[in-house]
């Protein structure tokens, strides 16, 4: 009896990286828009530009893009909305990358908070957090059967099992 052995390749997680920054900026309103009374909703999503990978570490250069939904009360009333972006350019260490490598970075708003200045003006503020991963490809031996041969023909038992491999997507955004 013997095993019969395939290879498998697989993406395998070598080192990790995460810097969380804070991010703020004064946001004048353009003068088509009307004034603020009251801010009603915001929303913001992190937008990664360019990954220049160095020794030991990786620059990130970026935009915070954000969208700010207030109410007005000039023209009887309503709901506006407006938005703009913050750049930002940060450097992320990771202990062993190499110029070569290519690493991953994604990011996330982990808070955002638009307030009033006056009812032109908006404070916004933001934490963001940046994590660059860098994957290696890696092959692994596994037994897929056996192989029967001789007198020992049928003392073995394998059971296989269906298994769906999900599809791996690549999306990318574009900002």
């Amino acid at each position: 009896m013997e095993l019969l052995k395939q290879y498998v390749r697989m993406n395998r997680l070598e080192r990790t990286g995460e810097i969380q920054l804070s991010l703020e900026e004064d946001f004048n309103l353009p003068d088509t828009k009307p004034d603020v009374s009251s801010i009603c909703l915001e929303n913001g999503e992190v937008f990664v530009e360019e990954v220049r990978p160095a020794a030991d570490a990786v620059t990130v250069k970026g935009k915070l893009a954000f969208s700010v939904l207030y109410d007005t009360r000039e023209n009887g009333g309503g709901l506006e909305r407006t938005e703009g972006k913050i750049p930002f350019e940060e450097k992320i260490n990771l202990e062993g990358l190499m110029a070569t490598e290519e690493p991953f970075v994604t990011g996330t708003v982990d808070d955002l908070t638009v307030g009033m200045i006056n009812s032109r003006k908006l404070s916004v503020q933001s934490v963001v957090t940046l994590r660059a991963t860098v994957d290696v490809i890696s092959e692994e031996e596994l037994p897929v059967g056996v192989a029967e041969s001789g007198e020992l023909q049928g003392d073995a038992q394998v059971r296989q099992v269906p298994i769906d491999f999900t599809k791996a997507c690549l999306c990318k955004i574009y900002g």
